[in-house]
């Protein structure tokens, strides 16, 4: 009788670990899809917009109030990813930069040089976030 019980126990046993194996594989699998969904490339309206936002954060409320125009200093790093994105196909219906660009107008915030740079954000940028139509120009500070 003892013999059957004992079997019977580690019967169960081995079911539970099968059991608990399953789970961490699922688990494994699970954190898996979730590391593949974030080395994926991000759609060019969400790195903008996260650009724009470091670029500073008035940008988009200024965009949803009707101002579409920017012109002030940002540091060249900022300035070469600005380009970088809007020069990337279908970025013209997001943001489009002025080429005259003046380069070491001053110094930013860090101690780096800022380049002098002018650019439109159009309001698709929103996706129907827009408060209403002005359509008039922000300076950046």
């Amino acid at each position: 009788m003892l013999v059957v019980v004992f079997g019977m126990r580690e019967s169960k046993l081995k079911s539970a670990a099968q059991a608990i194996e399953r789970t961490i594989s699922s688990n494994e699998i699970k954190e898996a899809h979730q590391k593949i969904t974030a080395l994926q490339p991000k759609p060019l309206k969400v790195r903008l917009r996260s650009l724009l936002e470091q670029i500073n954060s008035k940008i988009i409320p200024s965009v949803k109030d009707g101002h579409f125009g920017f012109e002030g200093g940002i540091n060249p790093t900022l300035y070469y990813d600005l380009l970088h994105i809007a020069a990337e196909p279908g970025a013209e219906q997001f943001v489009t930069v002025d080429p005259h660009v003046k380069t070491g107008i001053g110094t930013g915030p860090g101690g780096s040089d800022e380049f002098g740079v002018i650019f439109k954000v159009y309001p698709k940028i929103l996706d129907n976030e827009r408060n209403g139509p002005q359509n008039s120009d922000q300076k950046l500070s």
